[in-house]
């Protein structure tokens, strides 16, 4: 609520569907939330730039880690977030007050052919919005 007082921006509408918890280290009073939305992608898709777009709104707020703060890979099966679990998926993302309204994506090429994040998605983050790109086969052939 402080961050609009400051900023004049408005709240986002619903921008607090996503699961928001007290972070589990005891020395860090704040909140950590899962990625509201995720822009799933496959190569030459526009993906980037969709997410790039998305990302100067000022109601998102970028992860803290990834490629281009894009590619953190919240749920795929592979690398050190997969490992880690959830606990290792909070750590990744920003610190947000839910007041705030603010909300953080990810985005990868890999959730298009990762057959186990949907399922993980579905358990941790069922609330979880995908926007998706699909530009004309050709085009995006010839790009």
């Amino acid at each position: 609520a402080a961050l609009y007082r400051r900023t004049g921006v408005t709240p986002a509408p619903n921008a607090t569907r996503t699961p928001c918890r007290p972070f589990a280290e005891p020395a860090l009073a704040a909140t950590k939330c899962l990625a509201h939305f995720i822009v799933p992608g496959v190569e030459k898709g526009a993906s980037t730039f969709l997410f790039q777009s998305l990302s100067s709104h000022p109601h998102l707020v970028h992860p803290l880690t990834g490629s281009g703060f894009k590619e953190v890979g919240l749920y795929l099966s592979s690398g050190q977030l997969a490992r880690g679990g959830v606990a290792a998926r909070y750590r990744a993302l920003p610190f947000l007050d839910p007041q705030d309204g603010l909300v953080v994506g990810d985005g990868s090429v890999y959730y298009a052919v990762d057959r186990a994040a949907p399922a993980r998605i579905a358990a941790e983050a069922p609330h979880t919005r995908f926007i998706l790109v699909l530009r004309e086969p050709v085009a995006r052939a010839y790009s």
